[in-house]
């Protein structure tokens, strides 16, 4: 609907005529009540008033008086309906050859007027780029003539092409096209209508926007830009926004971080920040990650700790990438993958030993239970010899160990899930065949039913349920009760301990003995010396 049908009146009416026509419709569309009414009755008052300043028709001269015949009337104005027309069928294609049309049939400042008019539509972002380049509308000092446009809708113009760059930046960004990216930006840059400062400090705020909002991260990419754009603190005047720079610092630290990360999952070598990195970043599931984490050794949970705590100090952006979004998901793991059974069950030897030592010999039972923790201590030292060379000699036969584990592990221990049967199951037996050749059968039998015990009682007392209902945490402040409870039940224990050493049995010479019998004690009554 052109603008002559908004107001209703015909193309070749004068000033006069469209400010009071305006004023009459005015009462009809009014702001407050009907403002889209109002801002369509606006634009075309403001239009055709334009039109009837520089584009009034020509007045036909009249005829001398003399002339008896009177003179055709004047036809009226077509220009605007022209240029309406070469408006409607125009392409990014034909835009050349329409305007220089419009030049010809003198219509090409009703030309430009619709054009903008359609370009502000945002149909054609093709048209718009055309117009802006060849028309110079965004560059007036490019003309020879100004343009006779609004100076709202140039505004309004700017905006639209800001959008249409950030929207181009940012498809090209979200599809990794990084050249692509490189490429649309140096045409930006080449661009006559982004040549006044104001508006290169406009395109720095919408690059940084762009690469806060898109998914995708190229450090090259920001690499470049801050190199390009003058984006650093080291400038005297950085020309990067506050407080997108500061976001975009902290996004490249995290995408640095991420990047190792990954970089260091992917590789398959035995070093700790590695195999922690793996078992965080890794593409495992839950379940493949606890079997991989069995394979830990002490070195390698001091690189998970190190790891999860900087990532929820320094990232905590990737712990949601984390199961259950908890860095520290593996804590119940490491006790698992500890060889802690095996020292534990050196006290089951040592009770078997001092068991088969009072069978034995006369020794007192306080003196084998107190030579019993020196031959637990002994035996100790070959079992973290064999830990120290076992463990490291067997990491690389994960696969293997993982099938004997899913077949035989059953059947060979208690404990859930089942111990590995190389790197976990065969140490302990070497380990007690060395205690059966030098403790014997005793010690070995006790060193055996206490390893299956602690098998038994991880998986009884293992249970969700269990679990929770025996969960027990020393509060962080102890209150006065709770420390007096304590120091009883140490002073209880102490008291049992010491009444149970004062009532042991007593052998033979020990403890009160007999009286020395006298000299003539049985000796007849007339022995020399003694008197009756």
């Amino acid at each position: 609907m052109s603008c002559w049908e908004v107001l209703g009146l015909p193309s070749d009416a004068d000033a006069r005529s469209i400010k009071r026509q305006y004023a009459v419709l005015l009462k009809q569309h009014r702001p407050d009540e009907d403002p889209v009414g109002f801002q369509r009755l606006r634009e075309a008052y403001e239009h055709a008033l334009q039109w009837s300043r520089y584009e009034a028709p020509v007045e036909v001269p009249q005829a001398p008086p003399v002339d008896t015949v009177q003179p055709a009337a004047a036809e009226p104005d077509t220009r605007y309906d022209q240029a309406q027309a070469l408006v409607a069928n125009a392409t990014p294609a034909n835009l050349a050859l329409l305007y220089q049309q419009a030049q010809d049939n003198e219509c090409a400042e009703a030309f430009e007027g619709l054009l903008l008019q359609r370009c502000l539509s945002g149909a054609a972002p093709e048209i718009a780029d055309w117009a802006v380049t060849h028309l110079h509308w965004l560059s007036p000092w490019q003309r020879q003539t100004p343009a006779r446009l609004p100076d709202y809708r140039l505004a309004a113009l700017l905006e639209q092409m800001f959008a249409d760059v950030e929207h181009r930046l940012t498809e090209l960004l979200d599809q990794q096209q990084v050249e692509a990216f490189c490429a649309a930006l140096v045409d930006v840059h080449n661009a006559e209508w982004l040549t006044p400062l104001a508006r290169h400090a406009r395109l720095n705020d919408v690059l940084a926007r762009t690469l806060l909002a898109s998914t995708f991260w190229s450090e090259a990419l920001f690499d470049t830009l801050c190199s390009e754009q003058a984006w650093s603190d080291q400038y005297l005047e950085n020309r990067c926004p506050e407080p997108e720079w500061s976001a975009l610092k902290a996004r490249n630290a995290l995408e640095r971080f991420k990047a190792q990360a990954h970089h260091q999952a992917s590789l398959d070598s035995r070093d700790p920040k590695a195999r922690a990195a793996r078992l965080l970043f890794g593409d495992l599931t839950l379940e493949q990650r606890q079997r991989f984490a069995r394979r830990f050794g002490e070195s390698d949970w001091n690189a998970c700790r190190t790891l999860s705590e900087t990532l929820l100090n320094q990232y905590p952006a990737l712990c949601a990438q984390m199961p259950g979004g908890d860095p520290y998901f593996w804590r119940d793991w490491e006790r698992i993958s500890r060889p802690w059974p095996m020292f534990v069950a050196l006290l089951g030897m040592a009770a078997g030993w001092a068991i088969h030592d009072q069978q034995l010999t006369d020794h007192t039972l306080m003196e084998s239970l107190g030579m019993a923790p020196a031959w637990a201590f002994l035996i100790a030292i070959p079992a973290l010899l064999i830990l120290a060379i076992w463990r490291p000699a067997t990491d690389g036969y994960g696969e293997i160990d993982e099938k004997l584990a899913a077949h035989l592990s059953p059947w060979l221990s208690f404990r859930r899930p089942p111990p590995l049967v190389i790197r976990e199951i065969l140490p302990c037996w070497v380990l007690g065949l060395l205690i059966w050749i030098i403790l014997g059968n005793y010690a070995f039998a006790g060193y055996v039913l206490t390893l299956q015990g602690l098998g038994l009682a991880q998986r009884v007392l293992g249970r969700p349920s269990i679990r929770a209902a025996l969960t027990w945490r020393w509060p962080a402040r102890p209150s006065t009760r709770q420390w007096a409870t304590c120091l009883g039940l140490g002073a209880l224990l102490l008291s049992a301990a010491l009444m149970y050493a004062n009532n042991q049995r007593i052998h033979r010479d020990e403890g009160l003995q007999p009286f020395l019998m006298s000299p003539c004690s049985g000796l007849k009554a007339g022995a020399p010396g003694c008197t009756p």
